[in-house]
């Protein structure tokens, strides 16, 4: 049989444009509306090719061919997450900022995506260009005739177009749309390959489709240990001073959550952490909606909290951090503090964040109801300072190594990355952290000083999110001088006299504050992460910082804390409480019963006490068939001595002498080697 040779055509792939297009802010922000207007996955990169070419119709005219323009698109779009393209640090990246700076592009893509009418497509996309169809009206011309039956001769007919309404209609038409035919096997019709990027937007699409078609019911309950944790003492929160969903003004009037901006008559109490309607709310709140919420974020994470300000700061955005108090904050009972992670895992699970995407679980984020009060702002700086100080001081930058903030990734990765050139924990490092205390508390109205507390939980989150560590075991020495020049330098630093009181209470502070930066994050609420915590800790030599320094002062007091810091078996404890007797070995249970029984006789009469009959003599009682070794029997035969009897209770006597009466003790004596033992009179020698 012949084999039939497919035809080809004369051009087997479409040719390559040598068209380069000149980007700039403008085009990067139209390519960026037209990606976050375009809804349907599979015809995504097309739209988006039209939309963009509706605009910049001289790009797309001159690269000629749309599947070429729509790899270029692409290929720009991907280079947003690449570390070196700092060209789209500048472009915004949500619809909200792209309708805040340049509304009009949102506008008119929106409506063209949503199907607009022929009348409105031709308002909304006045610079595409239209291409007349070639369509021409076949209908058979007849030429006209004259009443005698011959042909006229006129002109010929002039050519008649017709535009077909599904080309009208289409509100994308641009130059670049001709047919092509294919005729090659080079050109099937597989889809093309799509980027990771790509395809992970395809997978948060089908997930908004399924989780927003299906009934998932009512939320579980979250318990309250996990909505309302143990309060830390420090809150953060990176804020662009302006007009934004949350009143920001912490030096004059706090954080005001939106929906209570403008309310003069307070703030409602804040609902319960097993309230439904909380789900609904912080959904709203993570996703940025435009629906006002009565939250406001904050992070007790100090490391997160600078990452993200200055990721923000390295776009030319104006940013500030806030201290906050957190039991000012939070309420004296927490109640006002909603952990994030409580709630996140819920909505995660069922119900797509907005785009398709899902939103971080929240570690490290809390909500707070209301308002925060401007008392519970300890004090609030500019990051644009503390990036000034990484230029201007180079030991500064070395350790706090600002750069690396910049760059893409998730934060987790960046801290990674940051951990495995960590600086060395020693003079200059300290130095270092102090300066960092001293451009913190560049503007406040509440402390001039920072706290005991505050110290340790800012080197806690120091230590643990700039990997600070030192390189080798240090000894209990050289922990304590290093506390020691931490004090000394954070006093010097805020102008204060030298005070042995007071350094002793900052160098404790710093040295609880590196015991727990050894830790991982919330390593308060998991016992094994405590555990984690102390044994790196141990690897470098530091021990509880209340042990070292009563090591000094007072040894038993060190060696009592020591005892306490040790994990202590709860097999140790088993003799105490009022069970005891029946917790006693086996060997010392004839002995007690012995003393409790003969204590007994001589206070009253003796209270029975409960044992099973032996099974060798029937009618007497006995403890435990148990063959004791020599050993114990000499161990077990005490003799408890009798005080001599006072003058009080002796019969012949006087009150100024003892009487005559001979006084006898009990020796136990053992008579068998089946655990009884009898009673014997001893006589005191003259």
């Amino acid at each position: 049989m012949a084999k039939i040779k497919k035809s080809t055509s004369a051009h087997r792939q479409p040719p390559k444009s040598t068209y380069t297009i000149s980007w700039s802010e403008e085009k990067r922000r139209t390519l960026a509306a037209a990606v976050i207007t375009s809804q349907k996955p599979d015809t995504k990169w097309k739209t988006v090719a039209r939309l963009w070419g509706s605009v910049h119709s001289d790009d797309a005219s001159g690269i000629g061919n749309e599947k070429v323009l729509i790899a270029r698109l692409r290929g720009q779009w991907g280079d947003k997450t690449h570390n070196s393209k700092r060209q789209w640090l500048s472009i915004p990246q949500t619809a909200e900022d792209l309708e805040r700076q340049d509304p009009e592009p949102m506008r008119r893509f929106r409506t063209a995506v949503a199907g607009a009418t022929l009348v409105d497509a031709a308002a909304i996309l006045p610079e595409t260009p239209r291409r007349p169809s070639r369509d021409v009206d076949d209908t058979p011309h007849t030429p006209p005739q004259s009443s005698d039956g011959r042909v006229t001769k006129q002109a010929p007919p002039a050519t008649t177009t017709t535009t077909p309404l599904a080309v009208l209609a289409d509100p994308f038409l641009t130059p670049i749309e001709d047919e092509i035919v294919v005729r090659s096997e080079h050109f099937s019709n597989q889809p093309l390959a799509l980027s990771k990027t790509a395809q992970l937007q395809l997978q948060y699409a089908a997930r908004l489709r399924e989780s927003r078609s299906t009934d998932f019911g009512p939320y579980s309950i979250v318990p309250a240990e996990q909505a309302h944790p143990p309060t830390p003492s420090l809150f953060f929160r990176f804020y662009e001073p302006g007009a934004t969903h949350v009143v920001n003004a912490p030096l004059e009037n706090g954080f005001i959550s939106g929906i209570f901006s403008g309310t003069n008559g307070g703030f409602t109490a804040p609902l319960t952490h097993d309230a439904e309607f909380l789900f609904t709310l912080i959904e709203h709140h993570v996703n940025r909606s435009a629906v006002l919420t009565p939250f406001v974020s904050v992070s007790n994470d100090f490391y997160w909290c600078m990452r993200n300000a200055v990721k923000k700061a390295a776009v030319g955005k104006e940013i500030r951090v806030s201290i906050i108090d957190g039991r000012a904050a939070a309420g004296d009972d927490g109640s006002k503090a909603y952990h994030l992670k409580a709630y996140s895992g819920q909505i995660r699970s069922r119900r797509a964040y907005k785009n398709g995407g899902w939103r971080p679980a929240g570690n490290s984020e809390f909500l707070i109801w209301g308002r925060i009060p401007k008392e519970a702002v300890v004090c609030d700086f500019a990051v644009g300072d503390f990036l000034g100080t990484c230029r201007s001081n180079k030991a500064f930058g070395d350790v706090f190594r600002a750069h690396y903030f910049e760059s893409a990734g998730a934060t987790n990765i960046i801290r990674r990355i940051m951990s495995q050139d960590h600086p060395e924990l020693n003079l200059v490092t300290i130095t270092t952290i102090c300066d960092l205390f001293r451009c913190m508390y560049s503007s406040t109205t509440t402390q001039s000083f920072p706290k005991e507390e505050y110290i340790t939980k800012l080197v806690s989150d120091i230590v643990q999110g700039w990997q600070i560590k030192p390189k080798r075991e240090l000894s209990r020495p050289e922990w304590l001088a290093l506390g020691q020049n931490f004090a000394e330098t954070l006093c010097q630093k805020f102008d204060l006299p030298p005070m042995t009181t007071t350094h002793r209470n900052l160098a404790r502070a710093f040295l609880f504050g590196m015991l727990s930066g050894f830790g991982d994050l919330n390593w308060q609420s998991d016992d094994s992460l405590k555990l984690k915590m102390i044994a790196n800790a141990k690897a470098y030599g530091l021990e509880d910082p209340d042990i070292m320094y009563a090591a000094q002062d007072n040894p038993i007091i060190a060696s009592i804390r020591s005892c306490m810091w040790e994990n202590v078996s709860p097999s140790h404890a088993r003799l105490i409480g009022p069970d005891a007797p029946t917790q006693v070995p086996i060997r010392s249970q004839g002995v007690v019963k012995r003393i409790l029984s003969g204590a007994a006789s001589s206070s009253g009469p003796a209270t029975p006490v409960e044992t099973r009959p032996s099974s060798r003599t029937p009618g007497t009682t006995a403890i435990k068939e148990v063959k004791h070794s020599r050993t114990v029997r000499i161990f077990d035969a005490v003799v408890i001595p009798r005080m001599l009897p006072t003058p009080a209770v002796s019969e012949n006597g006087s009150p100024s002498r003892p009487g005559g009466v001979l006084d006898k003790a009990m020796v136990m004596i053992d008579k068998d080697e089946d655990g009884g033992y009898e009673m014997a009179d001893y006589d005191e020698e003259e």
